[in-house]
C-alpha cells in the first residue's frame, strides 16, 4: 500500500515546477532537495547564505 501511494506520488510530480521559499535553510531546503531528487523544475527563493550550496 505505501509502495503504490509513493509510485502515485512520484507519476503526479512528473513535469511539474514547484516555487519554494525559504530554500536556503531548514524545512525549505529539505523540501527543495527532495523534489529535486524527483526531477521536479524548481524555483527558489531564499535568503543569501554560505549554508544555501546544495
Amino acid at each position: 500500500m505505501i509502495q503504490s501511494r509513493l509510485h502515485d506520488w512520484k507519476i503526479m510530480l512528473e513535469n511539474q515546477v514547484a516555487v519554494i521559499t525559504g530554500a536556503s535553510s531548514g524545512i525549505g531546503k529539505a523540501i527543495a532537495l527532495s523534489l529535486a531528487n524527483q526531477s521536479v523544475r524548481l524555483g527558489l527563493i531564499g535568503r543569501p547564505s554560505i549554508n544555501a550550496h546544495c
